[in-house]
């Protein structure tokens, strides 16, 4: 049996994705590549491991869902600006304090772009990204020569940044 953990910030604990796992695992043998309906499919079972992983309340998974397509909007699409005539994602999550309490949300890009503590969160999380693609593909013997010129990238510019 494989030993499975929780990706950080998932909101599912190491238990959880020791069970997810297992049944995923057991799933893929059955088939040759396993597919998000078919998952669906098989969590629909209520003796499924995976049923009580799924909003089965149609009313809150659509409400849910919708905020899904909401956030995926405002992370799809671009705004040309004319200094450089290349498209840039127009609106980036930030948490910025409102009343005395921190609220996630996004802004746009100018926003971004003019205040110093909305650019310092957009840069923190390119380096996290960085750092999980690090850690994603340095498993790979192939790849390892490229993970390693990105690190060496990244160690210099983030000395250039600080």
């Amino acid at each position: 049996m494989s030993k499975y953990v929780a990706h950080v910030a998932t909101g599912f604990t190491d238990n959880d994705a020791q069970v997810i796992g297992d049944e995923l695992e057991r799933l893929c043998e059955e088939v040759d590549t396993l597919s998000p309906e078919e998952v669906l499919e098989k969590a629909k079972r209520s003796s499924s491991p995976l049923h009580d992983y799924f909003v089965w309340d149609d009313d809150v998974a659509a409400e849910m869902y919708r905020k899904t397509q909401a956030r995926h909007m405002l992370r799809s699409i671009h705004i040309v600006r004319q200094e450089d005539d290349e498209p840039a994602r127009a609106f980036h999550p930030v948490t910025i304090k409102v009343n005395e309490h921190e609220e996630r949300g996004y802004v746009t890009l100018n926003r971004v772009l003019s205040e110093e503590d909305l650019l310092e969160q957009v840069r923190h999380r390119a380096f996290q990204e960085l750092s999980s693609w690090q850690r994603r593909y340095s498993q790979y013997e192939a790849l390892r020569p490229l993970v390693d010129r990105v690190r060496e990238a990244a160690e210099q510019k983030e000395l250039m940044i600080v």
